[in-house]
């Protein structure tokens, strides 16, 4: 009777405790969705605000501006559809996320030429700023990743960086192996965050945004997918910066043959 007293206490107790990490988890996901929610909505009425406002000036100024004021104007609309683009898929990412629904399909990768890609698709974007992008790949590296996640992740951190860049400034991306794994590093010589913002970039009750160095708006959404992204993949992430120094986004990662054992162990 003792026994069976015993196991059915711990039962109960065991059932309470996992009752209340899903209580608190539920809990933790309805502020953050409210929060992002209201961010966004925020940001979307900026940005069609936008696209509404110098549309019409086009439509019906055309004959009154020169050809340099048309393309201005023309590249402001571009830009903004662009961000608002990247926010609505970084929040359909997040959406899946939460609901546990997105595929995780980890295969071994060439590094190399995923970082060189993602670099590829922001290429115009830093041009119009006359931003110099520099890749420094070092040797060929292989890892196990979701090249779907991973690829969220570095087009998210460039895209900051571009973000946050002033004309005329370079950013750095660099790969490099280490003996337990492989660093993924965005270096940009932008204007930095100061250390009580920079420990708010990665939790969802008190993520970090504000406007870039164009006026760009974001919602500190895309950094959080990063870190949920990267820790899918038994990494880490983590940023170093400096205001008016720039900011250095790192990207931990296990290395290919490194993957499956850490991966087990953590199951």
């Amino acid at each position: 009777f003792v026994l069976a007293f015993h196991r059915d206490l711990s039962d109960r107790i065991r059932l309470e405790a996992a009752l209340k990490e899903k209580a608190d988890r539920l809990n933790e996901l309805n502020i953050t969705k409210d929060k992002i929610f209201s961010v966004i909505g925020h940001d979307l009425k900026n940005q069609l605000n936008n696209i509404s406002g110098f549309s019409e000036l086009l439509k019906d100024s055309t004959r009154v501006y020169d050809t340099d004021k048309v393309k201005k104007f023309s590249e402001i609309i571009f830009s903004t559809v662009r961000e608002t683009n990247r926010l609505l898929n970084n929040l359909l990412e997040w959406a899946w996320a939460q609901g546990n629904k997105q595929p995780f399909n980890p295969k071994s990768l060439n590094l190399n030429n995923l970082v060189k890609t993602e670099i590829l698709s922001v290429k115009s974007q830093a041009e119009q700023k006359d931003i110099l992008m520099i890749h420094e790949p070092g040797e060929e590296i292989y890892v196990v990743a979701d090249d779907h996640l991973l690829a969220t992740c570095l087009r998210n951190l460039i895209g900051n960086a571009i973000k946050f860049t002033p004309k005329g400034g370079q950013i750095r991306v660099t790969e490099k192996q280490q003996p337990d794994g492989v660093v993924i590093t965005v270096a940009d010589t932008g204007i930095g965050i100061s250390p009580e913002n920079a420990d708010k970039l990665f939790r969802t009750e008190t993520s970090f945004t504000t406007p870039g160095t164009e006026n760009e708006r974001g919602s500190g959404l895309g950094l959080l997918l990063c870190k949920e992204f990267i820790e899918r993949h038994h990494g880490r992430i983590w940023v170093t910066t400096e205001p008016d120094k720039g900011s250095v986004f790192h990207i931990w990662l296990p290395l290919k043959d490194n993957f499956g054992k850490i991966f087990n162990s953590n199951a």
